[in-house]
């Protein structure tokens, strides 16, 4: 008989797997060597940091930068995967075949994602990015302060781009879509207070110079973006109404941000910017996308432009580290009743 008991770890707060069993020629206890190996890999999210904000830039320049902190980002990954496999296998063996068959009998409706943040989500907070701590390779609980064990779990699952024409399974799905709709990705939600913005008045703008001032003014933190020539600019609730009120703006101009609340999505191993400054992120024909076992996956965020948009469909731009598990704690469990 053999018997699993759940162990924490100290480190990271993960369990691991003991096992117990008896031997099976004379009944007697004795201690083995086992070797599990995890399933699941692990997320982290930093930003580079400008003092006690992120570094991002304002969409309409430097004079309009205003304020977003750690706390006021968190981030999920909103798409369980859809197939495991306990034995560990090749990227070819992913679960694109499935995905063709859905998507031929649904049109590709199936994969379709609103905004998934929700209390049940259990969005967390991103941190810091430290050079020391991401170059550390102790594996002690003791030295946990001084190397990244933070994180999200999820189960591998993989896809490889290997469908030739996408687009032919319904209208606007793309690689992208269909790898959001398999693989565990990074769905980022920014809170963006901007600095400048029109409010009393719709021929000059008021500048705040601090967050506390600015946000008495927008009370629930909404806010709209007009990026239209002769009125761009961020307006207050009360402005907006008042610009349509003018007969000279129309409604198409504007984009509400409710409480300053905008979206960014990356995969976890997005490939790096190419020489043209493009970025592929559900990779070219053969790239495998998703998330692997046995894994640390730190995604850093070295820049951002700040606000998004209200819906979760641009990209960021991420510099994306994966890092062996036997760097971050045990690689493999030894399990010795």
């Amino acid at each position: 008989m053999v018997m699993f008991t759940q162990v924490k770890n100290p480190v990271d707060g993960s369990y691991i797997f003991r096992l117990t069993g008896k031997d099976n020629l004379n009944g007697e206890t004795n201690p083995k060597e086992i070797l599990l190996e995890r399933l699941v890999g692990k997320v982290l999210l930093t930003f580079a940091m400008d003092g006690s904000q992120i570094n991002f830039t304002d969409r309409f320049g430097a004079a309009y930068k205003g304020w977003c902190t750690l706390e006021d980002i968190d981030y999920i990954l909103p798409t369980v995967g859809r197939r495991t496999f306990i034995e560990r296998h090749s990227p070819a063996d992913n679960i694109s075949y499935i995905l063709n068959e859905e998507l031929e009998t649904s049109d590709g409706r199936n994969i379709y994602f609103g905004t998934p943040f929700t209390a049940a989500s259990n969005p967390v907070h991103p941190i810091a990015y430290d050079e020391s701590r991401m170059k550390s390779t102790s594996a002690s609980a003791a030295d946990a302060a001084t190397h990244y064990f933070e994180g999200v779990y999820a189960l591998e699952t993989q896809v490889v781009n290997d469908i030739d024409n996408p687009t032919s399974f319904g209208r606007y799905v793309t690689m992208d879509d269909i790898a959001r709709g398999a693989v565990p990705y990074l769905a980022v939600r920014f809170r963006y207070v901007p600095s400048r913005f029109f409010h009393g008045s719709l021929t000059e703008e008021t500048v705040f110079s601090t967050r506390a001032e600015a946000e008495a003014v927008l009370t629930d933190g909404t806010f709209y973006v007009n990026e239209v020539v002769g009125h761009k600019g961020y307006y207050t609730p009360a402005a907006y109404e008042a610009a349509l009120s003018t007969g000279q703006y129309t409604k198409s101009e504007f984009a509400q941000l409710k409480n300053g609340i905008c979206y960014y999505r990356t995969f976890i191993n997005a490939p790096a910017v190419d020489a043209a400054g493009v970025q592929t992120y559900a990779g070219s024909t053969g790239q495998t996308i998703g998330l692997e076992r046995n894994n640390y996956h730190i995604v850093n965020v070295p820049t951002v432009v700040l606000p998004g948009d209200a819906e979760l469909r641009d990209y960021i731009r991420v510099n994306s580290t994966v890092i062996d598990w036997a760097n971050r704690g045990s690689n493999t469990v030894n399990v010795i009743p």
